[in-house]
């Protein structure tokens, strides 16, 4: 096929991306479907139907081969390609289709051009996804947060309805027995404490005093006293 055969036109500036993970890198992708790639091999039905065996390699070199090398015939680059392991791409190369003709050294800029906006895509691509997540984090830990206040606000809640709820039940235990109601428990009092007493004489010795429970002096008038047999 001569150059006639191959048929440069406008390309959309935009594409859908690959599907994420494993795949040709989608800032790649986007970089040759820049309107600065028109009128050359990237342009062209051939290299359309090449484009979907290069997204079934899943290898990114595949890509650059064509990318990089605008000023080789089609099948040459097919023939590499299949060498290379993708076998593919055999049936391409035997089609002997040839390339479009570009201007003295504009496959060199294209090349750069290439490779400079393949990086910048790729740096907005991870900038972006960047922000993203560190959003989706922040979003998350408020999100955390909330749920722990609400939980801490619905057990303070329910920790009062239990303490009113047993208040009342008590009270109503101790009117159906006829009794007070309790109050809290403490410990008796301390009458006195333990002191050791000593003669600096050495006359006599030491007197331990051992501290003792106050006692009561009434004893509770409905209380009868006990009786040992």
């Amino acid at each position: 096929m001569g150059n006639d055969g191959l048929r440069p036109r406008l390309i959309p500036s935009k594409v859908s991306s690959p599907t994420a993970g494993k795949g040709i890198d989608p800032a790649k992708v986007k970089t040759i479907w820049q309107p600065r790639f028109n009128g050359t091999n990237l342009a062209t039905r051939e290299f359309e139907e090449r484009m979907r065996a290069i997204h079934g390699t899943c290898d990114n070199e595949v890509l650059d081969l064509y990318a990089k090398n605008l000023d080789k015939d089609l099948s040459e680059l097919d023939a590499m390609a299949a060498r290379g392991g993708h076998s593919a791409f055999t049936g391409f190369a035997k089609r002997n289709d040839r390339k479009v003709d570009l201007p003295k050294h504009a496959a060199e800029r294209l090349r750069a051009v290439y490779e400079n906006w393949s990086r910048a895509e790729a740096e907005a691509i991870r900038k972006a996804q960047e922000k993203f997540w560190a959003e989706q984090a922040k979003e998350d830990a408020t999100a955390n947060q909330r749920r722990a206040q609400q939980s801490n606000q619905e057990f303070a809640r329910q920790s009062e309805l239990f303490r009113r709820e047993y208040e009342v039940n008590l009270a109503e235990a101790c009117r159906q027995l006829g009794i007070e109601k309790l109050g809290p428990r403490r410990e008796p009092p301390i009458a006195a404490y333990v002191a050791n007493v000593t003669n600096p004489a050495g006359g006599t010795p030491r007197v331990p005093i051992h501290r003792r429970p106050a006692t009561c002096l009434h004893r509770p008038a409905h209380r009868q006293a006990a009786t040992l047999t």
